[in-house]
C-alpha cells in the first residue's frame, strides 16, 4: 500500500496516520488560522480515497461553482492574502472575483491549484471533488 499524502489545513499527512492523529495535527494547525471557528474530519474511505470535511461557522456568500478566500486557505493552508486581488495580497489562484468582503475563485482553478501543491509533494491525484455548503466544506480526494 502507498504512502499518500496530503495537505488539510497547512499540515502534510499521510493516510496511513491514524484518525485521531490526523484529525489532531489538522485541528491544531486550524485553531491557529481560524480562532476556532472550523472543525476537521478525515475519513478514510479505501486505500486510494479519503474524505476532509472542515465543519465551519464562517458566513458568506455561497455559489457551488465558486470557493471563498478562506476556504481556499483552510484547505490549502496557503496564506488567506495569497488568495486576494493586489494590493490587497498577493495572488496564486485566478481568476478572483470581488464580492463584498470575500474573493472569489471557481472549484475548478481551486482543484488545479491544489493539485499542483500536490505534485510539488511528489503526490499524484486521480481526482478531486468539492462539495460546498453552509456549514462545511468537503473534499474527496482519489489518488
Amino acid at each position: 500500500m502507498k504512502n499518500h499524502v496530503f495537505i488539510a489545513g497547512g499540515a502534510v499527512c499521510n493516510i496511513n496516520q491514524s484518525k485521531e492523529e490526523i484529525e489532531e495535527t489538522v485541528n491544531i494547525e486550524l485553531e491557529e488560522i481560524t480562532s476556532g471557528l472550523v472543525k476537521f474530519e478525515y475519513q478514510k474511505i479505501a486505500d486510494n480515497e479519503i474524505v476532509l470535511i472542515y465543519h465551519r461557522t464562517l458566513s458568506y456568500n455561497l455559489d457551488l461553482k465558486e470557493i471563498a478566500d478562506c476556504d481556499m486557505a483552510m484547505a490549502s493552508g496557503v496564506n488567506i492574502t495569497n488568495f486576494y486581488l493586489k494590493p490587497l495580497g498577493d495572488p496564486v489562484i485566478y481568476p478572483l472575483t470581488l464580492r463584498g468582503s470575500r474573493f472569489y475563485s471557481p472549484v475548478l482553478a481551486f482543484i488545479r491549484f491544489y493539485k499542483n501543491l500536490m505534485i510539488m509533494m511528489e503526490e499524484r491525484v486521480e481526482d478531486i471533488t468539492i462539495g460546498l455548503s453552509e456549514d462545511k466544506l468537503i473534499m474527496k480526494i482519489t489518488y
